[in-house]
């Protein structure tokens, strides 16, 4: 084994023992790493002030080690660089690699297990990896699964939307079906408006942010579905 294995991610509270902070250097976004109950490590990252990636957990499991709780923070590195590259192929020809860095060192004080978190955060994202130094206590490990969770709250709010939408489709799918047979004129009146009810949600667009102007047109008979949806958006100023 060399001298230490990262697996690297790039792209979200409880009580906490402590907690360290990092800025992007336009100082647009800001880390907040902190340890949770029982010493499990997490994270989270805001834009402006904003939550972006809350109640982020953070961990390794291997065969050999739980390296996801029991931990305590017992060194803090930190680092800034300003530089360029050449990619070989690619838009441009010279990348600028502009970040502030921050390495946290957490033990398990009960198995003497050693693991390195690395965060970057550049003006335009985030970077971390997972850096297990050389030990004598871990030789080797085989990676079984990684903990990690990038929580966002629009994210939650989406997949949400998500399920009650595919509900909805569900529904609208056997409406259709048996309208498609139905002979009572009661019942054919009352599939029909809960499928237009239906149709009306699925294709709503909640007046957020830059949504400036919805038109939706549904018709809606036994023998055909015709739908139109026009939606205009404008940037912020």
């Amino acid at each position: 084994m060399k001298h230490s294995l990262f697996i690297a991610f790039f792209l979200c509270l409880g009580s906490f023992a402590s907690a360290q902070q990092l800025t992007s250097p336009d100082g647009n976004l800001s880390l907040e790493f902190m340890e949770q109950a029982d010493g499990v490590p997490a994270y989270r990252l805001d834009y402006k002030g904003k939550p972006v990636l809350t109640s982020g957990r953070l961990g390794l499991l291997t065969e050999e080690a739980d390296l996801t709780r029991g931990f305590k923070q017992t060194n803090l590195e930190r680092a800034s660089v300003d530089n360029y590259w050449n990619p070989v192929w690619g838009e441009y020809n010279r990348v600028r690699n502009h970040y502030n860095e921050m390495t946290v060192t957490l033990e398990q004080p009960e198995t003497g297990r050693i693991l390195n978190i690395r965060f970057r955060l550049f003006n335009d994202g985030l970077g971390f990896r997972y850096e297990l130094p050389l030990q004598r206590k871990m030789n080797y490990l085989t990676v079984k699964d990684e903990v990690t969770v990038l929580k966002s709250p629009r994210a939650t709010a989406t997949t949400l939307a998500i399920i009650e939408s595919f509900a909805h489709l569900r529904e609208l799918s056997r409406n259709l079906n048996i309208l498609s047979t139905e002979t009572d004129e009661g019942k054919q009146k009352t599939l029909t408006q809960r499928s237009s009810e239906l149709l009306h949600e699925l294709l709503s667009v909640e007046e957020k942010g830059d949504t400036t102007e919805t038109e939706s047109s549904i018709e809606l008979n036994l023998y055909a579905l015709k739908m139109k949806r026009m939606v205009k958006k404008t940037k912020k100023g």
